[in-house]
Parts: C-alpha cells; structure tokens; sequence
C-alpha cells in the first residue's frame, strides 16, 4: 500500500458542460459555443486539483462498474488514484449536464439523485485512510464520520466542504480541522448578517477552534485562522467562462497549500487564485493550473494560457 497525502471520500461523476449563449426557452434553441466532457464531482475535482499542484491524492468511493474504466482513465490524466474505487455491477453511471450561460455568467445543471449507494464502514480501507496526511470529507454518513474518526486517532487533519447545510454538519464539526462553508451555509446558520467575523468566530469555538472559512463567490472570502484571527480576501478579477466546480478547486487548492507550507490566510488566497483559473475555461477540471502557473498568477496576474488550451482540447473530444 502507497500512502498519499490527501484521500477524498465521494463518487465521482461524469460531466458533460455545454457552453450555450443563453439558456434555450421552450421550443426556440440557443447556440452552443463549447462542449466538454470530463469526470468532476466534488471529490474527483478537489483531489484532481491537488495532484495538479504537485501532491498526491486519492478517491474512495463508488462507481457504476461499466464506466468505472473511463473513470479510472480521465483521472489519471491528473494522477489521481483511484485504486480505492468500487464497482457497482447494477448501478448506472453517475452522470450530470451542465450549462454554462454566457449572457447571465450563471450555470445551470440537469442531475438526478446519485445511482450508486453511499459506502459502509465496513468498506473502507483503515490502514489507507490513517496514512494520509489529510482527510478531505463533504459527506455525513457513518463512512464518513468513521472516517473522520480515524484521522483524529491518526494525528492526520480533516477539511470539509460545507457547500449546503444539513444537520449532519453538527456532528462533523468536532472532528474538522479546516471547515470551508459556502454562502449557503453561512446564510442557513446566520441569515442575513454581514458581521462574518463575529459569526465566524462563534463557529470557530464550536468547531474546536481550527479554521473557519466561509467563501463568498465574486465578494470573495472571511475567515479565522488557527489563532483566532480575522481576515478578508478579495476575489481575483478573471474573464468567467464557467464557474462549474469552483469551489471543490478552491477547497483542493487551500489543502495544497496547506501541504505546500502556507499559513490560513496564505492558503485561502492561493485557492482563490486557483479557483479563479480554473473559471476561465469550460468545465470542472481543464481550467486547473499546475504550482507554477498559479503562483506566477499570484505574483505577476497572469498564467500561461497555452497550458490550459491543451486540456481544453483533450476534453472536447467525445470519450467513446
């Protein structure tokens, strides 16, 4: 067994992303202006990030056994592992469409609930998961909290991606080291308060006092850091082409900077940088930057373009 630095629990999920000027009304069409076919979801996007920038990662979950092959192949494109992934012979694959609408810069998604069941704790692999230095969990379940469980007793450090609230998330908490919350969330446990660092700073101690982060879309991001400390960063001003997968990058690219050295403040705006990237081309994944190209970013506002084309031009080629 080869241990990694970051493992993931989730299903992965094959995307198709349409670029479309405006989304189409009921008989009239729209016009496509890109297509693009790659495996995100919240798991494979985030740990897809991690590999990009320089580190190893690995998904553990659950996928329709025909095409779990294709999986295995896209990720290892990024160097994902993916030897921890479980077949399902009766499931059909995980799939979703997205469209991202240039008129607007919204994205709209056409999904169904997840084919493929939630793992058991009896399936995971204890030994791997303790051998990671990060644990990296969007999911409540009893995997997820054994899991959770088993990175406290190993000394490693768990992010979770609060992306929408649910009860669940009360009892992660103890366990989180790093707890990222989106907008949604931050509204569900606050409403319409601005005073983030007061807010925060009472989901801190609640949280056992670790870092507390709540990203706020183009408005950028608050948090507290390990210490206590307040701070604010800006979003990076990019052309959007589609934000689909934004902040799974986001949360990828904070625990690679975690892993890289950086402090919270340093890593939360290393993610945005990466995150903003990632929003310049179609789809979860083609927009991801490798270290260098996103801190030349960070130094100087720009990336080599060229780089990203080549994933783009991978992607739009049908996979079969």
């Amino acid at each position: 067994m080869t241990p990694v630095q970051v493992v993931g629990l989730g299903h992965p999920v094959i995307n198709l992303g349409i670029a479309v000027d405006k989304l189409p009304e009921s008989d009239h069409p729209a016009n496509r202006l890109g297509m693009t076919w790659q495996v995100g979801g919240k798991i494979a996007t985030a740990m897809s990030c991690i590999t990009r920038l320089g580190f190893s990662s690995a998904i553990v979950g659950r996928a329709a056994a025909d095409a779990l092959p294709y999986i295995r192949r896209d990720l290892a494109i990024d160097g994902v592992d993916t030897s921890h992934l479980l077949a399902d012979p009766t499931a059909q694959a995980y799939f979703t469409v997205s469209l991202a609408e240039r008129a607007t810069g919204g994205r709209s998604f056409l999904s169904a609930p997840a084919p493929v069941a939630d793992l058991a704790p009896e399936e995971l692999d204890e030994a791997f998961l303790k051998s990671a230095r990060f644990l990296y969990l969007w999911g409540t379940g009893e995997a997820d909290l054994t899991a959770a469980g088993w990175c406290r007793e190993a000394g490693g450090q768990l992010v979770f991606d609060a992306d929408t609230y649910h009860p669940g998330i009360e009892a992660i908490l103890p366990f989180t080291h790093h707890f990222i919350a989106s907008e949604y969330v931050y509204r569900a446990l606050f409403g319409q308060s601005a005073d983030y660092q007061e807010n925060l700073r009472r989901l801190w101690a609640r949280q056992g006092k670790g870092v507390v982060i709540v990203t706020l879309g183009a408005r950028g991001l608050a948090g507290i850091d390990e210490q206590g400390s307040f701070f604010r960063e800006e979003a990076f001003p990019v052309t959007v082409v589609d934000t689909t997968g934004a902040g799974d990058v986001f949360h990828g690219a904070y625990t690679a900077g975690r892993l890289a050295g950086m402090d919270a403040r340093e890593a939360a705006r290393f993610g945005s940088a990466v995150s903003a990237i990632k929003c310049t081309r179609l789809g979860c994944r083609a927009g991801l930057p490798t270290m260098e190209n996103a801190l030349s970013f960070l130094r100087e506002g720009r990336f080599d373009e060229a780089e990203l084309e080549e994933r783009c031009r991978h992607w739009e080629k049908l996979p079969f």
